[in-house]
């Protein structure tokens, strides 16, 4: 579960950046034709439908220098929204809105379309045992983000990084001599380390033999990597029922009603981050102070 404090202070960062991208000497035309600080009444609506995600990173980038007055939240993350809708009602500093809104939106659109991607891919999966999950294909500084956003579209997240498991892949097999050798030194670290045995051991396997010989050791989770489908069924066959199975690799969404009959454990999307179309916003004025 994410908290909202949480995800601000991922974002926090990247609202940084932002804002030495966007006015690094300041809103020259903002600057320039309001003489005052007067108000505004400014709307978001949605100009596409789906899933949106990252309401809060909006508002927050809106209220940064503290000018923010009053808030009406007409839709939360997660929500479906169609084209039309009205999402959101601000009022504040007219030069604050015109300095941030870009920023804001920016990341809402980007969030908002990977969930939109997610909840349809997991629709597709509906019927099956099937959990989604994203994989670290994503933008450096965006992943928390990124993950929070496939959260809320419905999927599940892998490991956040490195630390979180052990994903023996091809080239940790390749560089150590075997699945064998790479699995034990995986358990012989737990042993020396004092780890959790939550720290679990997931091992790629790319053929009928590598399945074969992650299944004797017991690992925790077979990745059935870049298979044909009837491979992959002739190879779940003879995993060790205790173990946990995932396809990855060339997994597109027409491919999902085909994949969803093997009944695996996981499915992961590499395409659901590092693949997406924004969901388009927009925010417009329609009250002004002078």
């Amino acid at each position: 579960m994410y908290e909202k404090e949480q995800i601000i202070e991922a974002f926090e960062p990247l609202l940084r950046l932002g804002t030495k991208e966007d006015f690094p000497s300041g809103d020259i035309t903002s600057e320039a034709i309001f003489r005052e600080d007067s108000l505004i009444c400014a709307r978001l609506f949605a100009k596409a439908e789906g899933i949106l995600c990252g309401l809060d990173l909006l508002t927050h980038a809106l209220g940064k220098e503290g000018k923010l007055q009053k808030i009406s939240f007409l839709k939360k993350d997660g929500d479906f929204v169609s084209k039309g809708e009205i999402v959101l009602e601000v009022t504040m500093s007219k030069k604050i809105f015109l300095k941030y809104e870009r920023i804001g939106l920016d990341i809402l659109q980007h969030l908002s379309g990977i969930a939109t991607k997610t909840r349809k891919f997991c629709e597709k999966l509906s019927g099956s045992k099937t959990k989604l999950l994203d994989t670290r294909k994503t933008l450096p500084g965006y992943r928390l983000l990124q993950k929070y956003a496939v959260f809320i579209g419905g999927g599940k997240n892998h490991r956040m990084g490195l630390s979180d498991m052990f994903l023996i892949k091809d080239n940790h097999i390749k560089a150590v001599g075997g699945i064998s050798k790479a699995v034990e030194m995986a358990r012989s670290y737990v042993l020396e380390r004092n780890l959790s045995r939550d720290a679990l051991i997931e091992v790629e396997c790319k053929d009928f033999n590598e399945v074969k010989e992650a299944s004797s050791l017991l690992v925790d989770v077979i990745m059935l990597d870049n298979m044909p489908t009837e491979v992959m069924a002739e190879a779940m066959k003879i995993i060790d029922p205790h173990i946990k199975i995932e396809i990855s690799g060339n997994v597109t969404y027409d491919r999902l009603e085909e994949l969803k009959t093997l009944q695996a454990d996981y499915i992961s999307v590499g395409s659901l981050t590092h693949t997406v179309e924004a969901l388009d916003f927009s925010m417009k004025i329609v009250e002004s102070s002078n």
